[in-house]
């Protein structure tokens, strides 16, 4: 697994993506980031938590009680993704998010479809 990013550089790279924040007593605060699909919204909670794995890692919770656990940006792009694959042949979850299509570009997760329609011209 990768290194742990900076929270700092972690935020940053997720700005426009915050829709809330929220304070946990049992894992403190939490920066919840929309375009999760059904899930709705996730909660990347800032301070890293000790694994089974031996090394640290932020805690992402979405609906279910799903928890995560991640390290870089792109992790959290996967989290988000797999709640799309998961939804996608269901109205309304159809499409990804607004929010995340560059990165999924990116990442080669999804291709862009351009579809070319055809209008009559008026005489």
């Amino acid at each position: 697994m990768s290194d742990l990013e900076p929270i700092n550089t972690l935020l940053s790279k997720l700005q426009g993506k915050f829709v809330g924040a929220e304070y946990s007593d049992t894992w403190g605060l939490g920066i919840q980031i929309g375009g999760f699909s059904k899930s709705g919204n996730a909660t990347l909670f800032i301070t890293p938590d000790d694994t089974e794995w031996g090394s640290k890692a932020y805690r992402v919770t979405t609906r279910y009680d799903n928890i995560d656990y991640v390290k870089t940006y792109d992790d959290i792009v996967n989290v988000a993704y797999w709640w799309y694959m998961n939804y996608k042949d269901r109205e309304p979850f159809t499409q990804p998010s607004d929010y995340w299509i560059k990165d999924f570009l990116r990442l080669g997760l999804i291709k862009e479809k351009v579809m070319t329609t055809y209008e009559p011209v008026a005489s």
